[in-house]
């Protein structure tokens, strides 16, 4: 009879300790948490490769605001640079201007994928003499003034 009631106690004891288990929800881990915002905005970053270039722009842009996590803008980053437009570049000066190195980095990486900008002088319908000054190498004055024009802060 005794070893009845302790079998019968122990198993109760089980059944209580699996219910328990089954039942309880540790408390969210804010890394975990932060990581699947990080996936689930990169994630939404490459699906908004769909949408018309100014309005990638304007959702590109929220996410490089500083409250998102470094791995959010820099992702936010390369999808701007693969945008044609000078309002782009005008996003990639500003993230220049991170205070996450990884963002900076970036953006310097991406910033030798841009097509380059041309003076107004470098046109196709320029005279001879100007697409000839153009031509030259990158040490002349036409193309230093592109590139210092493209990234001027």
């Amino acid at each position: 009879m005794r070893r009845r009631i302790l079998w019968a106690g122990l198993a109760a004891l089980v059944g209580g300790a699996v219910v328990v288990r089954l039942l309880y929800r540790p408390p969210e881990d804010a890394h975990e948490r932060m990581h699947a915002e990080e996936a689930q905005a990169q994630a939404t970053i490459d699906s908004l490769a769909q949408l018309p270039p100014q309005q990638q722009l304007r959702e590109l842009e929220r996410y490089l605001a500083l409250q998102s996590p470094i791995a959010v803008r820099t992702a936010a980053v390369e999808a701007i640079a693969r945008i044609d437009a000078p309002e782009a570049r005008a996003l990639l000066r500003e993230s220049l201007r991170d205070f996450a190195s990884p963002v900076r980095t970036r953006v310097a990486e991406m910033a030798t994928r841009q097509p380059r900008e041309t003076p107004s002088n470098c046109s196709s319908t320029a005279s001879p003499t100007t697409i000839q000054r153009c031509a030259k190498p990158p040490s002349t004055r036409c193309s230093r003034s592109a590139t210092a024009a493209r990234w001027a802060l």
